[in-house]
């Protein structure tokens, strides 16, 4: 149980490949859970939302279903689709990790700092490039790729997520 709580971390600092992620069906299901928790919590407590919680957490089913396919849709077109539960799951986790510190940013900046912050923005921006970067590590060390390929294929996710959002 506790190697469940320490792989995120692990993988956010870079400690474990993405290929160290157990294959298993259940530790990906138990990492998506938590990420959409995670996801739903930083979503309501910002205070820019504007969405219900129940439009928050269609929001969010749709982006875990639309990353898983996605994921599945770029190690297709690899020849990595055995890799699927790896890939996922390790996004998955690692995105745990950045929601939590986004939900720590938000709760102590929303303390500190206005919401139109200056250096509570530059942390925001910081928080995404970080993510950027280990999801595209992500994909590039699945489709044994460089790391470049990795980042521009997980910008082209974001890019899709972001049009979906905007039309739901």
């Amino acid at each position: 149980m506790s190697h469940l709580i320490k792989l995120p971390l692990a993988l956010v600092l870079q400690k474990l490949s993405p290929s160290s992620f157990p294959y298993s069906l259940m530790a990906m299901g138990i990492y998506l859970l938590v990420y959409m928790f995670s996801g739903m919590v930083g979503l309501i407590i910002d205070p820019l939302t504007i969405y219900s919680p129940m439009e928050i957490l269609r929001l969010i089913v749709i982006e875990a279903v639309l990353l898983t396919l996605y994921c599945y849709l770029v190690l297709s077109l690899n020849k990595r689709a055995n890799r699927l539960i790896k890939t996922a799951g390790s996004v998955f986790a690692s995105n745990i990790i950045f929601n939590c510190l986004y939900i720590l940013l938000t709760v102590v900046g929303g303390m500190f700092l206005s919401e139109d912050s200056f250096i509570l923005s530059i942390f925001y921006l910081s928080l995404f490039v970080w993510s950027i970067h280990i999801s595209g590590w992500i994909i590039s060390e699945s489709i044994d790729s460089v790391y470049a390929s990795g980042v521009f294929i997980f910008l082209g996710y974001t890019a899709i997520w972001m049009i979906v959002s905007g039309l739901i």
